[in-house]
C-alpha cells in the first residue's frame, strides 16, 4: 500500500489519507507519505504544514496518548 501511495504522490496527484494512529507503522506512513497535515476535533479543522508541527500539537499528543506520542516523537 505505501508504494501505491508513493506512487501516487510521484504522479503529482492528491490523496487523501485518513487514518487514526494505533500502531508505530501508521505513524511512519503519515510521516513519509504526506506533505500536509489537518487535525479534525471538536468541530474543527487545523492545519499543520509538516509532520513535525503535527506532533508538536498538544492536541495531537492527548489523541495518540503517551505511548503513540513518544513513537511520534522519535520519528522527528
Amino acid at each position: 500500500m505505501l508504494d501505491f501511495f508513493r506512487r501516487l504522490r510521484g504522479e503529482g496527484r492528491l490523496v487523501v489519507l485518513c487514518l487514526h494512529p494505533t500502531a508505530r507503522y501508521h505513524l511512519e506512513i503519515l510521516r513519509e507519505v504526506c506533505e500536509g497535515f489537518l487535525f479534525v476535533a471538536g468541530g474543527g479543522v487545523t492545519r499543520h504544514a509538516d509532520f513535525s508541527c503535527l506532533i508538536g500539537d498538544q492536541r495531537i499528543q492527548q489523541y495518540l496518548g503517551s505511548d503513540m506520542s513518544r513513537q511520534a516523537e522519535a520519528l522527528v
